[in-house]
This record gives structure tokens, sequence and C-alpha cells, in this order.
């Protein structure tokens, strides 16, 4: 499992570090396309004290990326997402470390305006991870919206 998180999330660095050369003329609002048509993404949200980063790439409805999370007063984590888009939703398993522990559970966010507000709700345990009782009922209104920055950031 942690050869898997290291193997994406190196592949993901990698293809990150190669698109950096040219992103410095792309606006926030700009994507990176790759030859097989896939796009990559970079969100963040940033207070005083907390910052999530979120970098994806798309591939129709396909989505893997890093997530990493750095809230105040709490562990640290972080780790790769791999889902799928369903209409303006983003769901999938983040597999990440915290404080030397390897753990798994769903995560959310949903497409708006120029970012994406996670979703909250529910959960349970369930075939090892922790997943959203009823993904309908997730709540995303709160103020954690990661908002598109260039990836270069």
């Amino acid at each position: 499992m942690q050869k898997t998180i290291f193997i994406t999330t190196l592949l993901i660095m990698l293809a990150a570090c190669n698109n950096d050369s040219d992103s410095g003329n792309k606006s926030a609002t700009d994507t990176t396309s790759t030859n097989n048509g896939a796009t990559t993404e970079c969100y963040l949200y940033t207070t005083n004290k907390d910052t999530i980063s979120l970098q994806i790439t798309i591939n129709g409805h396909s989505v893997t990326g890093a997530l990493n999370y750095s809230l105040n007063e709490k562990d640290r984590s972080q780790g790769v997402i791999q889902g799928e888009v369903r209409g303006d939703t983003l769901l999938a398993d983040y597999e990440f470390k915290s404080e030397g522990i390897v753990s798994l559970r769903e995560v959310a966010f949903l497409k708006k305006d120029n970012g994406y507000a996670e979703g909250y709700g529910e959960a349970e345990q369930k075939e090892g991870k922790m997943m959203f009782k009823n993904v309908a009922e997730l709540n995303y209104s709160n103020t954690t919206v990661l908002k598109k920055i260039p990836c270069s950031q």
C-alpha cells in the first residue's frame, strides 16, 4: 500500500515538474493538458493557520491526484486520491499517511465557480475505509472552498 502511494505521488510530482516550464504564462483558470487528453488542475485553500492543497489529473470521468491537509492543531496528512467525477461532484478514495499510519477514507468535493467545496457528512468504517453513509446527503455549505491556482505554485 505504501509503495502504491509512493509511486503515485512520484508520478504526480514528475508530471507537475514537466509542466512548470510553460506555466509562467498561464492564468489561474488554465489547465495543463497531456497527450492522452487528460488535464491537470491545482486547487488551494488557505487561512492564517490552515492549508489544503489538491492537484488532480482528470481523464474522462477518472480522477487521480494528490491531496494534503495541514490544519491548525490537527495531524498533518498527505496522500493520493483516486476516483471519478460524477456531474459536478468529485468522489474519490483518499489514501494518506498521518503520524506514520496509512489510512483510507472517502472524500467528496463539489465544483463551485472556480474551485471545489469539500463535502462533509456521516461516515462509517466499511471494507477497510471510512465511507460516507449517504453521498446524496453530504453538506457542502462550509467555508472550506479550494480555489483554482496555477499548478506551478
